[in-house]
């Protein structure tokens, strides 16, 4: 059984010095294996070191070693359950691991830190604005810093200026960083290479940026897709039916389905992932991949293809910046005529010239 005295030593050197390099502790390169894991556990439960790394963590992170109320953990379980990767940044920062049972366990000196108010609410400002970044990238690609100040403050009453959060981004650890802040653009890191996020922001041309919801905001930025939507669930009961697929297995699916649309793939990219990721998936040598070859005349295929229409019909679109296909055009429609020094229909703030019209 994995203690909290030995759960390091069980990783590899390897592990140990990238958990080194995440927490930015000096003088590892010269300690073995068994040094190192016994620095480490003394250094990652420091105080400062804690809490450069917990304060960037979501409130849904926080619960799962903290004392929520029974409520709060009710609806917790309720949106998250079965998702491994709501641990993930936990796992990797060495605060969690998994035992013999395959259950995940805490220190309980986590659940003391935690529970400090000034500590809560510091956490509840860095960790959604985060967020906010993670979410942008996944809509936008990229985005003026006045459009990341739009969604954060439509979204949460603890209000923030444009210079503060280019001031709180700056300060992001290394571990954290999905962004590049660039004349106060917040850019995909991703997409940064050979500028790729300028290609994307030439396609999406003068199109407004769609606001998320928090809750559109949250799933994003843990999970890379939306809550599910009545189109979504139709896709998941599809591929857990007959039930080959776990419904967790299903749900991880169709949104990895949904970021294929989201990045400007067709039904036909749809189709080709789908038999890639459900011919290593667990049992799925069955019904599922017979739909998936069968020609149109087969119901259950045409019932597939459907479903994922549906699901591309409804997905936000990077090239649109977060808006459907269909909205899209009705934004386009709506456009009137551009001047140099009109207020850029993206939303900046800025004068066309300044923005989009630079582009």
């Amino acid at each position: 059984m994995n203690t909290y005295d030995n759960y390091l030593l069980l990783k590899t050197k390897k592990e140990l010095t990238r958990l080194a390099k995440l927490h930015r502790m000096s003088g590892y390169s010269s300690l073995n294996k068994e040094a190192l894991a016994e620095k480490l556990l003394e250094y990652i439960y420091r105080p400062s070191v804690m809490h450069d790394f917990l304060v960037y963590l979501g409130d849904d992170e926080i619960q799962l070693f903290s004392s929520p109320s029974r409520s709060s953990l009710k609806q917790t379980h309720q949106v998250y359950s079965g998702r491994p990767a709501l641990y993930r940044r936990l796992l990797e920062s060495g605060y969690c691991y998994k035992d013999t049972d395959g259950k995940y366990q805490f220190s309980s000196g986590l659940r003391e830190f935690s529970s400090s108010r000034t500590f809560r609410k510091e956490q509840q400002r860095k960790s959604f604005l985060l967020d906010c970044v993670n979410a942008a990238g996944y809509l936008y690609g990229s985005c003026p810093v006045t459009i990341l100040l739009k969604m954060y403050n439509t979204n949460t009453a603890l209000f923030l200026k444009k210079e503060e959060i280019v001031q709180e981004l700056q300060a992001v650890p290394p571990y954290f960083h999905s962004f590049i802040l660039e004349n106060d653009w917040i850019i995909q890191k991703s997409l940064y290479k050979n500028d790729l996020y300028k290609k994307i922001q030439q396609c999406q041309g003068t199109l407004p940026f769609n606001i998320p919801d928090k809750e559109t905001i949250l799933h994003l930025s843990r999970f890379g897709y939306f809550p599910e939507d009545p189109y979504t669930k139709q896709l998941i009961n599809i591929l857990t039916y007959p039930p080959e697929i776990s419904r967790e297995e299903a749900q991880e699916i169709s949104g990895e389905i949904q970021a294929v649309f989201r990045q400007g793939g067709t039904i036909e990219d749809a189709l080709v992932f789908l038999k890639n990721r459900t011919a290593s998936a667990s049992a799925s040598s069955g019904f599922l991949q017979h739909i998936l070859t069968a020609d149109m005349s087969d119901a259950s295929r045409r019932r597939l293809l459907s479903a994922l229409n549906s699901v591309f019909a409804h997905s936000a679109l990077l090239l649109n910046r977060g808006y459907t296909a269909a909205e899209a055009m009705q934004l386009n429609k709506k456009r009137t005529k551009i001047y140099p020094n009109s207020p850029c229909p993206c939303g900046s703030g800025k004068k066309y010239k300044n923005c989009c019209g630079r582009r």
